[in-house]
């Protein structure tokens, strides 16, 4: 679907006003007004959805973290604290290197 700029159309609109009234600038002066008409609508329901706020960005992005860590902990370290492996992961994150391998941090899932 090709998104048009409504003011992009409403010039395209006064250009054709030019041209002579023939049966090709009739469909395209047409297909210009469905084109404005669908646009219109489609920026009313852009502008009626509201972007997440930041608490539920962060909340999602929390959920994501704490099931990444649980994930790694359930499948390759049940022995080892949650904790831990936070402070693996914070590690890895600053300086690169952790006593988890690449691999586990990589794909979680065995």
């Amino acid at each position: 679907m090709v998104k048009f700029n409504i003011r992009k159309l409403a010039e395209l609109e006064k250009f054709l006003k030019e041209f002579p009234n023939i049966k090709e600038i009739q469909n395209l002066k047409k297909r210009i007004k469905s084109e404005k008409k669908k646009t219109r609508i489609i920026s009313k329901i852009a502008k009626v959805v509201t972007p997440k706020n930041g608490n539920m960005k962060r909340s999602s992005n929390m959920k994501k973290y704490h099931r990444y860590i649980r994930r790694i902990r359930d499948v390759y370290f049940p022995e080892m604290k949650y904790r831990d492996i936070q402070k693996q992961f914070k590690k890895r994150r600053e300086e690169g290197t952790s006593s988890i391998g690449e691999a586990v941090w990589q794909n979680p899932s065995p």
